[in-house]
C-alpha cells in the first residue's frame, strides 16, 4: 500500500513535463511579440511625423513648388536610409542609393557627403530639412510675409502717422540678429509665458511659434529612427538565448521519456514528432520576430511604408484647396441657420449602408 502511494502517477508527470515546457516558451514569446509590436509602432511613428511634416511645409512655407520640395525631401531620405540599413549590411548599396537617386530625394554629391557621415545619418538629413525650413522662415521674417503674423513691422525713414508702432530699418536689421535667441525663447520658455520671451527677443511670435512646431515635428521623426536602430542593436542576450536551447532540448527528452509507457510506439513517435515540431517551430518564430526587417514573410514590408510616405509627400503638395471663409462653396447649405432649434443626423437623410436597422433599432 504504501509503496503504491508513492509510486508516481504517469498523468502527473506527463502534465508536469508540458507545464514546463510552456512555463519554458512563454517569457520568449512575450518578450519576442512586445519588442516586434514596439517596432511596429515606431514604423508607424516614422509614417505619422513625416505626414505631419509635409502639411506644415504647406501651411506655413511658400507655395514654390522647390521650396517645398526641398523641405521635404531630406525627411523622406531619412526614412529611406534608416530602412535600408536595417535590412541588410550597415552601409547602403549601391543600388539602394540608386534609388533614393532615382526618386529626386538626393543628389549624387550629396548621397556621397552623408554615406560618408560617421554619425547617425537619417538625422543628419533631418536637420539638412530643419535648416531649409529655418531658411525660408528667416526669409519671411525679413520680407515681413509670415503667414501667422498679424503686426507686420513698417520699414520707413520718414516718420509716418499711424496707430500701429513705426519700425526703423536699423531696428529691422537688428531684429534678424535676434534669431538664435528667439529660438532659445521658443525652446526654454513655458508655453504660457511664449508672447512676452519673443517681444524680448525682438522676434516675431508666430514665425517664432511655427519654428517651435517645426522643431517638435523633426525631434519626433528622429526620436522614433533612433528607437528603432537602438532596439534593433539590443539582440537577445547570447546567455539567456544559449539557456533557452538547452530548455528546449531538456524538455523534449523529458518529453520523449513520458511518452514511452504511455501508447504503442508508432502513436507516441507521431506525437512526439508533432511536439517537437510545434516548440521548435515557436523558438524559429520567435527568433524571426525579434528582427522583423528583413525578407522573411514575418518582416515588415518597409517598401510599403516607404511608398505610402512619398506618395502622400507628392500628393499633399500637389493638391490645390479652396478657402471660402465666410462663404460657402455651391450646393451646400449651412445646418446652423436651420429655423427648427432642434436637429440631427435623426432628422436628415442617411445611408442604408451606414445604418443598418438593426443597428438603428438599438440607436
Amino acid at each position: 500500500m504504501l509503496h503504491a502511494a508513492l509510486e508516481p502517477d504517469p498523468s502527473t508527470s506527463r502534465s508536469t513535463v508540458l507545464s514546463s515546457a510552456a512555463h519554458a516558451f512563454a517569457p520568449h514569446l512575450a518578450g519576442a511579440d512586445q519588442r516586434y509590436f514596439q517596432l511596429y509602432s515606431h514604423c508607424v511613428g516614422i509614417g505619422g511625423a513625416s505626414m505631419c511634416w509635409v502639411c506644415l511645409v504647406k501651411l506655413h512655407l511658400s507655395d514654390s513648388p522647390n521650396v517645398q520640395w526641398n523641405c521635404v525631401r531630406y525627411n523622406l531620405a531619412a526614412a529611406h536610409l534608416l530602412y535600408y540599413s536595417l535590412s541588410g549590411p550597415c552601409k547602403l548599396s549601391s543600388e539602394e542609393w540608386l534609388v533614393i537617386q532615382q526618386r529626386e530625394l538626393l543628389t549624387e554629391e550629396e548621397c556621397v557627403q552623408v554615406g560618408s557621415f560617421d554619425g547617425f545619418k537619417p538625422f543628419l538629413l533631418i536637420s539638412m530639412s530643419m535648416r531649409e525650413v529655418q531658411k525660408q522662415l528667416r526669409s519671411n521674417n525679413e520680407h515681413g510675409s509670415t503667414p501667422s503674423s498679424s503686426d507686420k513691422p513698417v520699414v520707413s525713414d520718414k516718420p509716418v502717422v499711424s496707430d500701429k508702432p513705426v519700425v526703423s530699418e536699423s531696428m529691422h536689421k537688428g531684429a534678424k540678429q535676434h534669431w538664435h535667441a528667439a529660438e532659445e525663447a521658443v525652446a526654454f520658455a513655458p508655453r504660457a509665458a511664449l508672447p512676452s520671451a519673443h517681444h524680448a527677443a525682438g522676434f516675431q511670435v508666430g514665425t517664432a511659434i511655427e519654428w517651435s512646431t517645426f522643431n517638435q515635428t523633426a525631434f519626433a521623426l528622429r526620436e522614433h529612427c533612433s528607437q528603432i536602430a537602438n532596439l534593433i542593436k539590443q539582440p537577445v542576450p547570447w546567455a539567456y538565448f544559449h539557456l533557452l536551447n538547452v530548455m528546449v532540448f531538456v524538455v523534449l527528452a523529458l518529453v520523449a521519456y513520458v511518452l514511452v509507457p504511455l501508447a504503442e510506439w508508432p502513436i507516441t513517435l507521431f506525437t512526439y514528432v508533432l511536439i517537437c515540431l510545434i516548440f521548435i517551430g515557436l523558438k524559429n518564430l520567435a527568433v524571426s520576430m525579434a528582427d522583423p526587417f528583413g525578407d522573411e514573410v514575418t518582416d515588415f514590408q518597409i517598401e510599403k511604408f516607404l511608398a505610402g510616405m512619398y506618395n502622400h509627400a507628392l500628393s499633399h503638395l500637389r493638391f490645390k484647396s479652396v478657402e471660402y471663409g465666410e462663404g460657402l462653396p455651391k450646393g451646400l447649405k449651412n445646418p446652423l441657420e436651420r429655423s427648427s432649434a432642434r436637429g440631427g443626423l435623426s432628422q436628415m437623410p442617411t445611408c442604408s449602408k451606414l445604418l443598418h436597422p438593426s443597428c438603428t433599432a438599438h440607436c
